[in-house]
């Protein structure tokens, strides 16, 4: 009876690694030999399986997995002839792919728990020898470390794959929009997701091939985490968070606007500027918004809590807000971003 030689290797890496461990193959057409190897592995280095495979044959190799740890099995050319990939944990297959040993494939797999996997090839064409690389794309310890902060200015990035979850946290205050913008790199897809705690407060997709950017303007002062969930193969990412404006600016006793001044500034969606004026009982006073960013928001007049005007604007026409006061008073002026950002510019006449 033929016996064949199948070999283990056991990769540990420091905490900020992944551990992985070959400890057995498995022939189905033949007896089973199990020999012990051990090696410690840098991160960048990869494994390669060979051996071969006919019809109807499986051929098992196990490795231990860490939970959002995402590995790459790269099928290396070599005959042509075709097999199935799958992996399991336990029982359950948890990645399934159809490689065709005579071109170079990949299959991307992020482990949702630690423990052991089993990668089984299964050959369904023909007959011939395979390879398969397996290499550690990330870690956990890497994308979940509470040492990814994001602030204002700074930009972050690494490597993110199908499966997997990178987050950062950033420090948040109300009505103070900050700009996420995704750079070009890699052809893969991931989801935006913003949490306050366990709730999600922001969602958008991404495809970092091209240049894109989410808005978010925060309702309450806290932290907040920044999560980036793989959806689409593996590659680079690199986002940067930039600051569009401050509740400060934005808002308070300082902000007045009187006939014949103009006001301007930076808003962005869920965001609110705010103006206070003294009106004149039956003394009609325009807004005017002059052409500036393509983006929205709505004019709302206040008199204390309650609305006495409200219209539509958009910052890329010039619009005419005529508002006439019905009591002399002090009323609020409040623009709220619904769409985009930009800056707006708004006078104010009699």
């Amino acid at each position: 009876m033929l016996r064949y030689l199948a070999s283990i290797l056991f990769l540990f890496f420091s905490a900020n690694a992944s551990v992985f461990a070959v400890n057995k193959f498995k022939n189905t057409l033949s007896d089973k030999i199990e020999i012990q190897i051990q090696k410690s592995i840098a991160l960048e280095e990869s494994i390669v399986f060979t051996g071969s495979l006919i019809k109807g044959q499986t051929v098992e190799h196990e490795f231990e997995g860490v939970a959002n740890s995402p590995v790459l099995f790269t099928n290396l050319k070599t005959d042509l002839f075709v097999f199935h990939i799958k992996i399991y944990k336990g029982k359950k297959i948890v990645y399934k792919n159809n490689a065709d040993s005579d071109e170079i494939t990949e299959s991307i797999f992020t482990p949702k728990q630690n423990g052991t996997y089993t990668v089984k090839l299964h050959g369904i064409r023909h007959h011939g020898d395979y390879s398969l690389r397996m290499k550690q794309i990330t870690t956990a310890a890497e994308l979940n470390s509470k040492q990814n902060i994001l602030s204002p200015g700074e930009t972050v990035g690494g490597l993110l794959a199908k499966g997997a979850i990178a987050e950062y946290h950033f420090e948040g205050a109300a009505n103070s929009p900050v700009l996420f913008i995704n750079s070009k790199t890699d052809s893969f897809s991931f989801n935006v997701k913003i949490y306050r705690g366990n709730k999600i407060v922001y969602k958008n997709n991404l495809d970092s091939n091209e240049a894109m950017e989410s808005i978010f303007t925060p309702k309450k002062n806290g932290t907040y985490t920044v999560k980036l969930f793989g959806i689409r193969h593996y590659g680079y990412y690199s986002m940067s968070m930039k600051q569009i404006a401050i509740d400060t600016e934005l808002t308070g006793k300082h902000n007045i606007v009187a006939p014949g001044m103009t006001v301007d500034g930076r808003l962005a969606k869920e965001a609110i500027a705010e103006y206070h004026f003294e009106g004149v009982a039956n003394s009609p006073v325009r807004f005017t918004n002059l052409k500036t960013s393509l983006f929205s928001y709505y004019l709302k007049i206040y008199q204390g809590k309650k609305i006495v005007y409200k219209n539509n604007a958009d910052s890329d026409e010039v619009t005419d807000n005529n508002f006439t006061p019905k009591q002399n008073g002090t009323y609020t002026v409040k623009l709220v971003g619904t769409r985009y950002y930009g800056k707006y510019n708004l006078t104010m006449r009699q």
